[in-house]
Order: structure tokens, then C-alpha cells, then sequence
């Protein structure tokens, strides 16, 4: 009986510790799994800031190329402005050209007392033109109003009154 009670009480040891070995072998694992679980959250949250830090440079790329951008609109914007202003001074300075030809036209015709058709279509076109340009302008359009009435072929001297009468007829030039 004494064996026996010692046989109990030391195989109710052995079972408690191997009881107390399958406990701490299951808070190993669980250790572990808890170990494992926080390398994983580390490098989740690792991961995450490299992911946002890379987010950023790349923000911070994009803003840089909008400045550069911005730069570069400001200095287009810049150059617009002076073409705009010289095209603006070449327009007046065109203007001026016509209006000078447009008097040439008139002094040379005006004095020759006769336009022909080819050269008042021309002179016509010129005058079409300067007026879009220029707007109205009641010199040019009294010159035009000259050269209409100038005969379109030259005087005829010592011919018959009919032709002379040919001659001065106007064609209606629009």
C-alpha cells in the first residue's frame, strides 16, 4: 500500500508535470504565434511608411514639375504679350504701307486721267484690305471714289465722238 501511494503520488507528479510541460510547450506556441504575429504588424506598418514615404516623393516630384511648369507658363505668358504687342505694330505699320501705296495709286492715276481695269482691281483689293484693317477711313474712300470715276482706257485724241464716248465709260467695279 505504501508502493502503492508512492507510485500514485509520484505518477500524479509525472502526469502534473507533464501537464505543466504540455503548458508551457502550448505558451511557447502561443508565444510564438504572438511573436509572429508582431514581425508581421512590424512589417505591415514598415511597409506602410515606405508605401506613404514613397507617396510623398512623388508628390513632392509632381509639385516640383508644376512649379517648373508654372515658371514656364509665366515665361510663355511673358513672350505672348511682347508678340502680341509687336504683331500690333506690324498691323499699324502694314497699315501705313497701304494707306502710302493706296495714295501712290492715287497721285500716278489721278494724274495719268485714266485707270485701267486691271490696276483698279488691284488697287481695289489693296483698298478692301486696309479698310478691314484700318476700319473706316474717309480719305482712302475718297481716293476710291476718284480712281471709279477715272476712265478706264486713255483719252482718244483726234477720234470720233463715239469712241471718245467709249472711252469714258465706267465699268461698275465693286
Amino acid at each position: 500500500m505504501y508502493l502503492e501511494q508512492e507510485l500514485l503520488k509520484w505518477g500524479g507528479i509525472a502526469g502534473a508535470g507533464g501537464a505543466i510541460l504540455g503548458f508551457v510547450a502550448s505558451v511557447r506556441k502561443i508565444g510564438r504565434s504572438v511573436k509572429a504575429a508582431r514581425e508581421r504588424k512590424a512589417k505591415e506598418a514598415q511597409a506602410k511608411i515606405e508605401y506613404e514615404k514613397a507617396v510623398l516623393d512623388r508628390l513632392d516630384a509632381v509639385c516640383e514639375k508644376q512649379t517648373v511648369m508654372t515658371a514656364k507658363q509665366d515665361a510663355l505668358g511673358t513672350a505672348q504679350q511682347e508678340l502680341a504687342a509687336k504683331l500690333e505694330d506690324v498691323q499699324k505699320d502694314s497699315a501705313y504701307l497701304q494707306m502710302y501705296e493706296l495714295k501712290q495709286a492715287y497721285a500716278t492715276y489721278m494724274a495719268q486721267g485714266w485707270c485701267s481695269p486691271e490696276a483698279r482691281a488691284s488697287i481695289f483689293a489693296l483698298y478692301n484690305y486696309y479698310k478691314e484693317e484700318k476700319g473706316r477711313d474717309s480719305l482712302a474712300d475718297s481716293f476710291v471714289d476718284d480712281l471709279k470715276r477715272l476712265p478706264s482706257r486713255p483719252p482718244m485724241y483726234g477720234r470720233r465722238a463715239t469712241d471718245a464716248a467709249i472711252c469714258q465709260e465706267v465699268p461698275a467695279i465693286q
